[in-house]
C-alpha cells in the first residue's frame, strides 16, 4: 500500500523523478476508505474539456458545461476561470456573488484581491471603496487610502498612516502616493525620520537607513553617519567620546552587534560600557544584558552563574530561569538546581522539564518521597520527561492511543467538500490549486474538520498533512497517525544492513522531514532524511557506489539507506551512544565533540539538557520520544531510555 501512498504524494507536493499519478492508482488509493467517494469520471473529463475551452476563450463552453458540473467539487474552478478572464468588463455584480457563494473556499479570497488589485490599476475607486473590506494587506490598505483621496477624504486616508511609515522595513510602492501626500502636509518630521532610522538599524535594514540618513538635519544627520559607521565597524565603540549626543545609544547598537558574534568576548565591553554611560536600569541596556548572559551560560564560560544571578528581576524570563538551572545541573550542584526550581515563575514550575529536575535534585539530596511523588506524576505522561521519569521508578512507560474515526456523512461536512476538490484537482495535476486548499482547510477548519482531514490524507498516504491536520487540531493521541510507517521494508532493510534499530530510522525521518520525499532545507539537505549532498556523496564512496548526483537523494529507498549508514556512522564514531550519535545528525560531531564533558562522565540526561543549542537540545528530546514510540508502534516492547542514553564520556574517551 506504501507504494501507491507514496506516488499519491509525489503528486499532492512537488513533483519528483517525472512520476505522473494514474487513475487507477488514485482510485486503489480511494478504495481503502471506510466510506468510498462518488465516482466524478465523467463529469472530470468534462470539466477539463470546458477548462480548456475557458482558457481559449470560449467562454461557451460554461454555459454549455453549467449543468451537468453544477454539483461537481471544481464547478467553482470553472466560474473563477470565467469572472477573472473577464475582470476587464468589471463584472462586479457577478464577482460579488461569486465571493459571497463561495466564502469558504480560496478561490473567494484570491478572486477580491485581484478584483481590488484590477480596479486600483484601472482608478475605478468608487468601487473599490464599496467592495473594499479591512484587511492586514498594507497593499491594500495603502490602495484603500488612494480611493479616499481620490474622493477628497484626505483626513480620513491619512489617519493612521504614522504607523504605516515608522517601520523598519520598506513599504509597498502602492503607499508611495499616500506618503507623498502626507509629507506634503509635514508628516515627515525629523523626529519620525529619526524614530524611522532606529527601527531600520535594528533591524539591519542598511539601504532603508541611508535613504532615511539623507532625510535628516543638524545634529541627528551627524549622529546617523556614526551609527551606519559603527554599525559597518562596531569596534568603534571602544573610542566613543561619552559626551557626545546620543553616545550611549550609539554604544548599545555597538553591542548587540558584539554580542550575536562573540558573547564572551564582548561581556567585559559590556559592563564596561554600562558603567561608562550609567544605564544599569535602562531597559534596552538590561534587556541585552539579559541575552548576554543567557549567550554566556550557554557557551558553558565560567562566570555564567554570576552574570545570570545580576539580571534584575523585572527582567529575568524563562530562558534566564532555564539558564539558572542548567549552569547548576552542569556543575551537578544539585542543592542550587533546587533553589532554582523553587524560584520559577507559576508558569514556569509547572512545566514536565522542571518537575523532572526538581525531582531529580530531590532524589540526589536524599529525599527520596518527594521525589518519587513528583517522578509518579510525570511517569503518566507520553513525553520524554515522563519515560525518563518511569525510568527512574523501574516502571513501564505510558502510551495513551485513542483512533480517530470519520465520519460517515464526512463528504457532507466543509472538510468532506474540501477533500472531495482536493482530490479531483489531485487527478487533474493542478498541485498548486491542491496545496492552497490544504492550507484553507488547516487555517479554517473546526477540530472535528481537521481530525477528520488527518484519518483520510493518512489513508491517501500524505502523512505529512495527516500529521499538520492534528497538530492545528490539538489532538495528539492518535498515535497510528502521528507516528505512521510509510517505507516499512526499505526501513526495516537499511535497519538491518547498519545493525541499528527501524524505530531510531523512523524517529530521525519524522523529526527531519516529517515524511516528504522533496524536503529541501535552506542549507540545501535533501529528502526524507535530509541528506546534505556533500554527505550523501561521502556516503557513497564509503558504501562503494558511484555518486549519481543529488537528485539520488530525492529517492526514497536510497535517502533512507544512507541516513541509517551515516547513523551508523556517528554511532561508531561517538562512544556508541544514540544521544550523541543523534545530536550529531542535527548539529554535526564536531560540535558534539565539543559539547562533551571535561573530566567526569555525564549522565545523558544531564548532558542533553545543557546541550548550547536551542534547536539540537529540542531534537534530542523529540528524537528520543519518537524512538520509543516508534518501537511500540513496530509492535514490540519500546526501547528504555536508559538504555538509549548511557552516561557521556569526556573528550579523551570518544573514539
Amino acid at each position: 500500500m506504501f507504494r501507491v501512498c507514496s506516488v499519491f504524494t509525489t503528486i499532492i507536493g512537488n513533483r519528483r523523478w517525472g512520476v505522473k499519478l494514474s487513475a487507477s492508482l488514485l482510485l486503489l488509493v480511494w478504495a481503502s476508505t471506510v466510506v468510498a467517494a462518488p465516482d466524478y469520471t465523467r463529469q472530470r473529463e468534462l470539466f477539463r474539456v470546458a477548462d480548456a475551452a475557458l482558457a481559449a476563450g470560449e467562454r461557451d463552453a460554461l454555459n454549455g458545461a453549467r449543468t451537468a458540473l453544477r454539483d461537481y467539487p471544481l464547478y467553482p474552478y470553472l466560474a473563477y476561470r470565467d469572472l477573472h478572464q473577464r475582470l476587464g468588463e468589471f463584472p462586479a455584480t457577478e464577482i460579488q456573488a461569486f465571493i459571497r457563494d463561495y466564502a469558504d473556499l480560496p478561490l473567494a479570497e484570491r478572486l477580491r484581491i485581484q478584483w481590488l488589485h484590477h480596479l486600483a490599476h484601472n482608478q475605478r475607486w468608487d468601487q473599490f471603496l464599496r467592495d473594499y473590506q479591512p484587511s492586514d494587506n498594507v497593499t491594500l490598505d495603502c490602495l484603500y487610502r488612494r480611493a479616499l483621496l481620490s474622493q477628497g477624504h484626505t483626513s480620513a486616508a491619512l489617519e493612521g498612516i504614522e504607523s504605516v511609515w515608522v517601520y523598519g522595513h520598506s513599504r509597498p510602492p502602492a503607499c508611495d502616493p499616500v506618503f507623498a501626500v502626507w509629507r506634503e502636509r509635514g508628516g515627515f518630521t525629523q523626529e519620525r525620520i529619526w524614530q524611522r532610522f532606529g527601527l531600520a538599524m535594528a533591524a539591519g535594514q542598511d539601504g532603508l537607513a541611508r535613504y532615511l540618513y539623507n532625510l535628516l538635519q543638524g545634529e541627528r544627520r551627524t549622529v546617523a553617519e556614526r551609527w551606519l559607521a559603527i554599525h559597518a565597524d562596531p569596534g568603534r565603540i571602544r573610542r566613543l567620546d561619552a559626551d557626545q549626543p546620543y553616545a550611549a545609544d550609539l554604544a548599545l547598537h555597538g553591542l548587540r552587534v558584539l554580542v550575536r558574534r562573540d558573547s564572551v568576548a564582548t561581556a567585559p565591553l559590556f559592563d564596561q560600557l554600562q558603567a561608562r554611560y550609567r544605564r544599569a536600569s535602562d531597559p534596552e541596556w538590561n534587556a541585552l544584558q539579559r541575552q548576554l548572559a543567557v549567550f554566556v551560560a550557554a557557551r558553558g564560560h565560567p562566570g555564567a552563574a554570576e552574570r545570570l544571578a545580576a539580571i534584575p528581576e523585572p527582567w529575568v524570563d524563562e530562558s534566564v530561569e532555564a539558564w539558572r538551572i542548567r549552569v547548576a545541573l552542569r556543575a551537578q550542584d544539585w542543592p542550587e538546581v533546587l533553589r532554582q526550581t523553587e524560584r520559577l515563575s507559576a508558569t514556569s514550575a509547572q512545566q514536565l522539564r522542571w518537575r523532572y529536575w526538581r525531582a531529580r535534585a530531590l532524589e540526589a539530596l536524599g529525599e527520596p518521597g518527594a521525589a518519587r511523588a513528583l517522578y509518579t506524576e510525570l511517569a503518566s505522561q507520553r513525553d520524554y520527561y515522563g519515560f525518563l521519569a518511569a525510568d527512574r521508578l523501574q516502571q513501564p512507560y505510558t502510551i495513551t492511543h485513542h483512533p480517530s474515526a470519520v465520519p460517515q456523512n464526512w463528504m457532507a461536512t466543509s472538510a468532506g467538500s474540501a477533500l472531495l476538490r482536493i482530490r479531483e484537482l489531485t487527478y487533474l495535476e493542478r498541485d498548486v490549486d491542491a496545496r492552497r486548499e490544504w492550507r484553507h482547510l488547516l487555517n479554517n477548519g473546526s477540530p472535528q474538520a481537521l481530525r477528520t482531514a488527518a484519518v483520510l490524507a493518512d489513508r491517501w498516504g500524505w502523512h505529512r498533512q495527516a500529521v499538520v491536520a492534528l497538530v492545528r487540531a490539538d489532538e495528539w493521541d492518535d498515535l497510528t497517525l502521528r507516528f505512521p510507517l510509510p517505507y516499512r521494508e526499505q526501513v526495516v532493510s537499511a535497519a538491518q544492513t547498519q545493525g541499528i534499530d527501524p524505530a531510531w530510522i523512523y524517529a530521525v525521518m519524522r523529526q527531519e522531514s516529517l515524511f516528504q520525499e522533496d524536503a529541501r532545507s535552506s542549507a540545501n539537505a535533501l529528502g526524507l532524511m535530509q541528506i546534505l549532498p556533500t554527505t550523501g556523496q561521502r556516503i557513497a564512496r564509503e558504501r562503494g557506489e558511484t555518486w549519481a548526483g543529488e537528485r539520488r537523494l530525492l529517492h526514497p529507498p536510497t535517502n533512507i539507506q544512507y541516513g541509517a549508514h551515516y547513523l551508523r556512522g556517528n554511532l561508531q564514531r561517538l562512544q556508541t551512544n544514540p544521544v550523541l550519535a543523534s545530536a550529531a545528525y542535527n548539529a554535526g560531531a564536531s560540535r558534539v565533540r565539543s559539547w562533551l564533558p571535561e573530566h567526569e562522565p555525564m549522565d545523558a540526561d544531564i548532558w542533553a539538557e545543557t546541550i548550547p543549542f536551542f534547536e539540537t537540545r529540542r531534537y534530542i528530546r523529540r528524537i528520543m520520544e519518537y524512538y520509543v514510540v516508534y518501537g511500540w508502534r513496530l509492535g514490540g516492547a519500546p526501547p528504555a531510555l536508559h538504555a538509549l542514553m548511557p552516561p557521556v564520556r569526556p573528550s579523551n574517551h570518544t573514539q
